[in-house]
């Protein structure tokens, strides 16, 4: 991951191809490769480094806004190596200075825009709701409440942003009851500006597979990441006694189901996300019927269509923390997977540590020790273009 720039390296190995050509060319390819050519010179990498171009290049994941296990926001951001640290306020001093901001929650990100969550009389117009935002920018939209009763208008939230489909945004909000499943849901949209229940569009949902099963099922939701156009969540469900992988559309329209990899053998599932256009899951050995575990698999979605799932690897505890078992959420979690390339972050709580693993060479690096205890990561990719709607800026 440390694509500096050798100093020593000479640029008249390149050839001297005018400035908007190498833009053009860069704008073209993956952004793993962007982030790779900077060493190809030093030209390439002040080229790529540039404030005014990074508008028009793809970007990857640049680090993790951190909170500690006390406050829900905390103003700390861990850059990647050989990343240079984002020209961003971590403490997000713009929102914090609006009226009745001081205790925003961070809920959600997706593409470069943050979702926070703000409670009835201390949010803005001392109202319960929303803030959509884009820390690269600084630009910011009030969105208002979902209409469900504190404290549980902001969670589970969250925010769905494509710029190659629309300049829009989308909010989820699932309303739940213990786990007695999902009672209703909606959806939010920045073009109508309005939010539309989705639990009385329930039978068209039957329809696609999946959303009678969310409804009646005594689901538990656990995790989420955003691919081809879903919103893809980790679902347990209690009548089935199995996993299942749930696919929410880009409006809320459509719905599917997809199984889990290895719902055959005691293990338990510990994180979902998506890396170089595949979606991943990993689940946890479980020993006995304990809460313990001893390793954890790394699937693939090999192929969409059919869900045809591929075993990466599997890797041992004793491998990545030095401790031959480990309990989910108490001794560790899994917090991200690199959207560009095969890397894992995990943050081990006895040591407060972020590590992140290598699935190429199967190397365990600690990147950060964090000052508190563990609160939470959330992934960052930058996106530098301003928004229409998020018009409000400072």
């Amino acid at each position: 991951m440390d694509c500096c720039p050798n100093p020593k390296r000479s640029t008249t190995a390149v050839p001297r191809l005018p400035e908007d050509a190498v833009l053009e060319i860069l704008a073209r390819v993956p952004a793993r490769s962007v982030h790779r050519f900077k060493c190809v010179s030093q030209r390439w990498c002040d080229l790529i480094a540039d404030p005014v171009h990074r508008k028009r290049l793809p970007q990857t994941l640049e680090g993790f806004f951190c909170s500690d296990a006390e406050n829900y926001f905390y103003g700390q951001f861990i850059s990647l190596p050989g990343i240079t640290a984002p020209l961003l306020d971590p403490s997000f001093s713009f929102l914090t200075k609006l009226p009745g901001t001081k205790n925003i929650r961070l809920l959600h990100s997706c593409h470069g825009l943050l979702l926070f969550g703000h409670g009835a009389g201390g949010g803005l117009d001392g109202k319960f709701g929303y803030i959509v935002c884009n820390p690269a920018t600084e630009q910011w939209v009030a969105v208002p409440s979902a209409g469900f009763p504190s404290p549980k208008d902001c969670e589970p939230a969250y925010i769905i942003f494509d710029p190659a489909i629309s300049s829009h945004f989308h909010l989820f909000h699932f309303w739940q009851i213990d786990n007695e499943g999902v009672i209703q849901a909606c959806t939010y949209s920045s073009e109508t500006g309005v939010w539309t229940d989705c639990t009385s569009e329930q039978m068209r949902w039957q329809e696609g597979g999946g959303w009678k099963q969310w409804l009646k099922g005594a689901a538990s939701f656990m995790g989420n990441t955003f691919l081809n156009g879903m919103l893809h969540f980790i679902v347990f469900h209690r009548d089935m006694g199995r996993y299942l992988i749930a696919g929410v559309g880009w409006e809320g329209k459509t719905c599917r189901a997809i199984s889990w990899p290895d719902n055959h053998c005691p293990s338990s599932a510990v994180f979902l996300g998506q890396s170089q256009g595949h979606l991943y899951c990993m689940s946890g050995h479980q020993e006995g019927q304990g809460f313990y575990q001893s390793a954890i698999s790394i699937w693939v979605l090999q192929d969409y269509d059919t869900e045809e799932w591929v075993l990466k690897q599997n890797v041992s505890f004793l491998k990545l923390f030095g401790q031959s078992r480990c309990r989910i959420h108490v001794d560790y979690n899994v917090v991200a997977i690199h959207p560009d390339c095969n890397w894992v972050f995990l943050v081990q709580h006895r040591n407060r540590k972020l590590i992140a693993y290598d699935m190429d060479s199967k190397k365990v690096h600690a990147l950060r020790t964090f000052r508190h205890n563990y609160g939470f990561c959330t992934p960052y990719v930058p996106y530098y273009s301003e928004l229409s709607v998020l018009a409000d800026k400072h």
